[in-house]
């Protein structure tokens, strides 16, 4: 059974340990650190700190890093750990997102005390729509700045993800010396549960997700801030820690109706487990009958660390992680019915093991085999790392069979950074074909599942032909192609198809790639080069979407596989709407009395639920109850009621004639926004609209 919760798929960890991340970069932050033995490796033997840095929207950032005691290498690796740029200092547009931030010694051995900042510049007239998680007991040091996120009204905020597990009452509390705020604490659906200048104090009916809006009370706040969180069970909630792990020991337990619960199916317990010095935690899980169970570790902000599902065997879950000091939780998950189950912890402290190195040869069948017990590990698999070495630029061909398991290959440079993937099926094995440079790479066999492998490797030299010119697109055209059918490779070695457009004026230019063969990667890049834009699952995964405001010019992109290892056919799209740089997010003028006539376009906003989005302006002199209908012929219309801070009063589908939206709600005196856009399982709907105020 695969058995594999959505809920914690949430981010890659490099192979080397699976170290976990040393803390949270924030877009705009200042931290100091320190590489000493008991940190992590790359491959190449030089020592390593990671961060999460999660970005709102898309942007311009900056990291740089110093030390006196050694050479530093920033690394920055996207969700797929793919680098995205290298170097003591980065300077790029990005996309929103969760990356990693890599801080690297150049040469194995170096130690030593380092500082690292970073600052961003999110792109004007966008909404902020990923943010940093945090933890339901966490302190936090923040600063409102003036590339700060931006609420309706132009104040700037900070915004935190908080994951809670069961019922009871959140306590948040903000002070600042510097400007006067406001705490905000909003449900999934962006409701206000809760708002106050200092203090909210809430009584939560039960677990889920939440976001606390940190923000100045009015556009001029800027400054330091305190953000303190603290969730206190309620008195009749089952869902608790059932105890702290400090040490190593055997715990019984069991799983039953009066345990947490993920949605319907999925029951769940927890422990806290505090770690006090780095060191090596082992995990198993023995159910007292056939009942089975993931075991998820989850670091203080409740971002899944590792998991596993049957490393021992059928029903046997067994997790070897390596963990620095801090606060984690360890949760045993199982689907429909619960039973008993003992949880094995054993800790050893002291530095990070070095995953063993496998030798990957030429033109040999070579066996292995993968268990929970022995195997390293990688976020939610168990692996064998292979290394090898091509001699000069050539072809790979790697395979990898078994009748155990669907695997997966993931290719890595020499400093762990992903070049390429490729998953097993039920229609095909895992395979990797790679046009590469002479130079040193590791490989990666993965399986969730134990048992035997065989990988088949095959290397051809040989200067790979040359790329040919980029096709030439005209505006407002598109194109079905085959992904693989040319000769050009992009620097992962997987294939790559470029081409060129040339802009007449200024606009916005909107490039769609979509496929049932191919998860598609789009890459934007101006005349002399530079990336301006890469896309992966904007258009609704696996199919990607670049929209951007140019001036009038030559600009290429690149059509290719995101996980690489990919061939098959696609189609591309390229829209253009010439024009000054469009409102976005902004709203677009006021709603007055009256039908107004509108329409969705790539111009408008994107909005925070993957749809476009046109943003009035209400302006309420009294008290009154407001009647708005919206009405399309080429999408299903849906409306939200926005307060003058951007927080969710009242949305409505399809309460008008026929498939119109319609919105009956009283308000008092105040300013509003109405958000006119398609429901959102139509995705990117366009087309005219019209909006009729009574």
């Amino acid at each position: 059974m695969r058995f594999i919760p959505s809920f914690f798929l949430l981010s890659a960890l490099t192979w080397g340990q699976t170290c976990v991340p040393v803390s949270t970069l924030r877009p705009v932050d200042s931290l100091s650190g320190s590489l000493t033995g008991a940190d992590c490796r790359l491959s190449d033997g030089s020592i390593s700190a990671e961060y999460v840095l999660t970005l709102p929207t898309f942007g311009q950032l900056q990291l740089n890093a110093a030390s006196t005691d050694f050479e530093v290498t920033l690394f920055l690796r996207d969700a797929a750990g793919r680098k995205l740029e290298s170097g003591p200092a980065i300077q790029r547009t990005i996309e929103r997102g969760e990356y990693t931030v890599v801080v690297n010694a150049l040469k194995p051995g170096q130690l030593g005390s380092f500082s690292l900042n970073s600052a961003f510049q999110p792109e004007p007239n966008t909404l902020c729509r990923d943010i940093t998680r945090a933890g339901p007991a966490q302190t936090i040091s923040g600063h409102l700045l003036d590339s700060s996120c931006r609420l309706l009204d132009n104040s700037p905020y900070d915004g935190y993800r908080v994951t809670l597990f069961g019922a009871g009452t959140l306590d948040v509390s903000m002070t600042s010396p510097n400007f006067s705020g406001t705490v905000t604490l909003l449900d999934d659906n962006g409701r206000a549960l809760a708002s106050d200048p200092a203090a909210i104090s809430v009584v939560l009916p039960g677990g889920g997700d939440y976001t606390v809006v940190a923000a100045g009370a009015d556009p001029s706040s800027r400054g330091d801030y305190l953000l303190a969180l603290k969730f206190t069970p309620a008195d009749e909630e089952t869902c608790r820690s059932l105890k702290t792990l400090r040490a190593s020991e055997d715990v019984k337990g069991s799983i039953d109706d009066g345990s947490c619960r993920f949605g319907v199916d999925a029951l769940f317990t927890y422990y806290d487990l505090s770690v006090t010095e780095a060191g090596f935690a082992d995990l198993r899980v023995i159910p007292a009958r056939d009942m089975s169970l993931l075991v998820a570790v989850l670091d203080r902000t409740g971002r899944l660390v590792s998991e596993d599902l049957e490393g021992g065997g059928a029903n046997r879950p067994i997790l070897g992680q390596q963990l620095s000091p801090g606060a984690y939780s360890v949760l045993l998950i199982t689907q429909g019915n619960g039973g008993d189950y003992t949880l094995q912890y054993r800790f050893a402290p002291g530095p990070a093991a070095i995953c063993p190195a496998l030798e990957l040869r030429p033109d040999t069948t070579q066996a292995g085999s993968l268990a929970g017990a022995s195997s390293c590990r990688f976020l939610n698999a168990m692996q064998d790392v292979y290394t090898f070495s091509t001699p000069s630029a050539g072809t790979l061909d790697i395979t990898l069979s078994s009748d155990d398991f669907y695997g997966s290959l993931v290719l890595r440079d020499a400093n762990d950074n992903t070049q390429a993937r490729s998953d097993a099926s039920d229609t095909q094995e895992a395979r990797i074909s790679a046009n590469l440079d002479a130079g040193s790479y590791s490989l990666s066999a993965l399986s969730i599942y134990p048992g035997a492998y065989t990988i088949q490797y095959k290397f051809t030299p040989g200067s790979p032909a040359a790329c040919p010119g980029a096709r030439i697109l005209a505006v407002n055209s598109a194109l079905v192609a085959n992904l693989g059918e040319g000769t050009c490779r992009g620097p992962d070695g997987q294939p790559l198809d470029p081409y060129q457009f040339t802009l007449p004026s200024q606009g916005v230019v909107a490039l769609f790639m979509t496929s049932s063969d191919v998860d598609s990667y789009l890459s934007l890049s101006d005349s002399l080069g530079s990336i301006l834009r890469r896309d992966d699952d904007s258009y609704g995964a696996p199919d990607a979407m670049i929209l951007q405001w140019l001036t009038g010019g030559t600009y290429r992109v690149n059509a290719s596989a995101s996980g690489g290892a990919q061939s098959g056919r696609y189609r591309f799209d390229l829209l253009f709407a010439g024009g000054d740089r469009p409102s976005g997010c902004l709203p677009k003028g006021d709603l007055s009395p009256g039908t107004l006539q509108g329409a969705l376009f790539v111009t408008s906003c994107h909005y925070r639920d993957d749809t476009f989005a046109d943003i009035y302006r209400l302006t309420v002199a009294e008290a009154m109850d407001l009647d708005i209908t919206m009405s399309a012929d080429g999408f299903d219309p849906y409306m939200e009621l926005l307060d003058g801070r951007g927080n969710v009063l009242d949305v409505d589908d399809n309460s008008g004639d026929g498939a119109a939206a319609r919105l009956t709600t009283s308000v008092d005196a105040g300013t509003y926004y109405v958000v006119a856009k398609s429901f959102v399982n139509q995705g990117y709907a366009v087309g005219p609209y019209s909006i009729v105020l009574r």
